[in-house]
């Protein structure tokens, strides 16, 4: 699964703006300033598609291969003239319009998190703004795909870090194939031996963790439900807190690190008595 990355849509989008620095383009340099930046904004792409149209047409009807981006000392003297003018000025006008939308999201990518505000929420809101000139069907369908994609962005970049402590249980084998694909999810491929730690990385989600039922501990967060099954004398506890036997909710967002704990109590085997 790929992630929206607003590092590389930055990157992308300076790229663009040294484009727009010229004094002239040409079919091939837009087609080049299309590959940038198609894709990153319903309004972009809109723009994009008109200033495309125009240049197809100034490409094919009047061989312009060089595109001069001023319509000073233009020629209008005929009636040819005059319409390749209105339509160079018309591509003109479409250039500027793209040219200040790509400023525009660039600028919210380089606004930086304010003091007091979670990376989280700055996130969605850098989002939101980029998308909120989308307008149509289309355009909703974009711009919710590019709020949500932030979020999943965040989950990955916010992951937190949880130890997992084997303590007297048969050695743990991690379970490394999960049914989706979840940002900021990272867990231990070696074996777990007891006496032994490893370190996962897990999103900072909020889960309802159900260890009322027997020989099973259920997950759930965002709608999904994952069951993990034990046997015997297990005692699961998190910074603290046991999960057998009970029903809580986990913040793993609390904090950055957590401390989990799978202890298996040896049974106690009682002394022999002394032969009187």
């Amino acid at each position: 699964m790929k992630y929206l990355d607003f590092k590389d849509l930055n990157e992308r989008l300076k790229a663009a703006e040294k484009l727009f620095t010229e004094d002239s383009t040409s079919p091939e340099r837009f087609r080049a300033l299309k590959d940038l930046i198609e894709g990153i904004n319903p309004q972009i792409d809109k723009k994009l598609a008109k200033a495309n149209k125009i240049l197809t047409t100034l490409e094919k009807v009047y061989k312009q291969k060089v595109i001069q981006l001023t319509a000073e000392n233009l020629p209008e003297d005929t009636k040819e003239e005059k319409r390749r003018k209105k339509l160079l000025l018309l591509f003109l006008s479409r250039w500027n319009k793209l040219k200040s939308e790509v400023k525009r999201v660039k600028n919210e990518l380089e606004r930086e998190t304010p003091e007091g505000e979670s990376q989280t929420i700055h996130t969605a809101k850098q989002a939101g703004r980029i998308a909120r000139l989308a307008k149509g069907p289309l355009g909703a369908i974009t711009a919710i795909a590019v709020v949500v994609a932030a979020g999943l962005m965040a989950l990955d970049r916010l992951a937190v870090e949880v130890t997992i402590q084997n303590n007297g249980c048969d050695t743990l084998h991690p379970q490394v194939s999960v049914p989706i694909s979840l940002p900021g999810l990272r867990l231990p491929t070696a074996s777990i031996p007891s006496g032994s730690t490893a370190t996962a990385e897990v999103p900072p989600l909020t889960f309802t963790v159900d260890g009322t039922r027997e020989n099973i501990v259920n997950l759930s967060a965002l709608g999904l439900n994952f069951d993990f099954a034990y046997s015997g004398n297990v005692q699961v506890n998190l910074d603290g807190q046991e999960l057998i036997g009970t029903r809580t909710t986990v913040n793993l967002g609390s904090q950055k690190t957590h401390h989990l704990i799978l202890s298996c109590p040896q049974p106690v085997i009682p002394a022999n008595p002394r032969t009187q």
